[in-house]
C-alpha cells in the first residue's frame, strides 16, 4: 500500500506540474492578445489606436505653431501695404508671411530682398523672419529712380514671391494758372490780388487733382510784363519783372519774393500763391503780366537718371478759367 501511495503522489505531482505549465503558456499567450492588459487585441482596434495617435499629433501641431519635427515653410506671401500713389510716407514697407508645413515648425531666419525697376535690380538687402512674420522698411531715397512700377521680391527657405507698387515721385510736367481778383471786406477797401496755382504732375497724360505731386524740389516763377497787348506773342518784347523762388516738399510749399521773408504754406490740392497785385505793378506799372515756372526735382537717384533736369513750361490753355496773360491796373 505504501508503494501505491508513493506512485499516486508522484502521478499527482506530475499532473500539477503539467497543469501549471499549461496555465503559464495560456497566460503568456493571453497577454499578447490584449491592449493595455484589458482590451482584446484585434486588427481594427490597432488601426483605431494608431489613428488616434496621429490625430493627437496633428492637434498638437495646430495648437502650437512651434510644434514640429523640422524647420521649414510650405508657402510665403509678400505684401506692400502702402497704397499705390501714396507719397505721404518717405519709406516703402514690405511684409512677409510664411506658412508652416504639417509636422513642421516655424522656420526663423533671414530672407533675401530685391527691388526691381524696369526689370533691373536697383536695391538689395535682407529681411528677418520670426514666427512666420517678417517686416522691412526701406527709405525711398535709397532706391527710388523715377515714376513707374516697382517690384519687391523675397527669397526664403526655397520660396520666391513678390509684390508690385506704382510710385510717382518725379514731376515731368507743370501746369501754372493765374487769376486776378478783388479781395477786401467791402467795396471801398477791396484791392486787386493775383493768384498763382502751380500743379506738379507725373507727365502730360496724368492731369487732374488726383494726380498732383507733393515732392521735394525747388524752382522759381519768372514774371514777365508787356504794356502793349500786341506784344504778348513776341517774347522778345517781354520784360522780366521778378523771380519768385520756391521750394516744395512732401507736406508743404514755401515761396519768397525778392527782398522779403519766406512764406511757408501747407499743401492744399495744389501749390497756391495769393498776393497783392501791387507787388508787380509797383515794379512795372499797369499792363499785361504772365509767368512761367522752372522746377528742379531733388528726389531720385542721380546716378540712375539724374532727375534734376530743369522743367520749364509756359502757361497755355490753363484750367480753372485762368488766363495766360492778365491785365493789372485800372483799365
Amino acid at each position: 500500500m505504501a508503494y501505491e501511495d508513493d506512485v499516486a503522489d508522484a502521478e499527482s505531482l506530475g499532473d500539477d506540474e503539467y497543469y501549471d505549465d499549461e496555465y503559464e503558456d495560456e497566460e503568456e499567450q493571453g497577454e499578447g492578445e490584449y491592449l493595455f492588459g484589458t482590451i482584446p487585441r484585434t486588427p481594427g482596434l490597432i488601426a483605431i489606436a494608431a489613428l488616434g495617435v496621429v490625430i493627437l499629433i496633428l492637434l498638437a501641431a495646430l495648437v502650437s505653431s512651434t510644434f514640429g519635427f523640422v524647420d521649414g515653410i510650405s508657402g510665403m506671401t509678400v505684401n506692400i501695404p502702402n497704397q499705390e500713389g501714396d507719397i505721404d510716407d518717405e519709406k516703402l514697407d514690405v511684409e512677409v508671411t510664411t506658412n508652416t508645413p504639417a509636422f513642421g515648425k516655424n522656420a526663423d531666419g533671414t530672407g533675401d530682398l530685391f527691388l526691381y525697376y524696369d526689370d533691373e535690380i536697383i536695391w538689395t538687402g535682407t529681411i528677418k523672419i520670426i514666427a512666420s512674420r517678417g517686416y522691412q522698411s526701406i527709405p525711398y531715397d535709397e532706391f527710388y529712380v523715377d515714376n513707374g512700377e516697382y517690384k519687391v521680391e523675397v527669397s526664403f527657405e526655397g520660396e520666391l514671391e513678390y509684390d508690385t507698387i506704382e510710385l510717382y515721385r518725379t514731376a515731368h510736367h507743370i501746369i501754372v494758372s493765374q487769376i486776378d481778383h478783388m479781395a477786401g471786406s467791402n467795396d471801398d477797401e477791396q484791392e486787386e490780388y493775383v493768384l498763382y496755382k502751380v500743379s506738379l504732375l507725373p507727365n502730360e497724360e496724368m492731369t487732374g487733382n488726383q494726380n498732383l505731386l507733393y515732392v521735394p524740389g525747388e524752382g522759381y516763377m519768372r514774371v514777365y510784363f508787356v504794356d502793349n497787348e500786341n506784344d504778348q506773342n513776341d517774347d522778345q518784347q517781354w520784360e522780366t519783372v521778378m523771380n519768385i523762388t520756391f521750394t516744395t516738399d512732401f507736406d508743404g510749399f514755401a515761396y519768397k519774393f525778392p527782398d522779403e521773408k519766406e512764406e511757408n504754406l501747407s499743401s492744399d490740392q495744389a501749390f497756391l500763391l495769393d498776393f497783392k497785385a501791387s507787388k508787380l505793378t509797383d515794379q512795372k506799372g499797369e499792363g499785361y503780366y504772365t509767368v512761367d515756372v522752372h522746377f528742379v526735382n531733388s528726389y531720385g537717384l542721380e546716378d540712375e537718371g539724374a532727375f534734376r533736369d530743369e522743367i520749364s513750361t509756359l502757361p497755355e490753355d490753363n484750367p480753372d478759367e485762368s488766363f495766360t496773360w492778365i491785365y493789372l491796373g485800372d483799365e
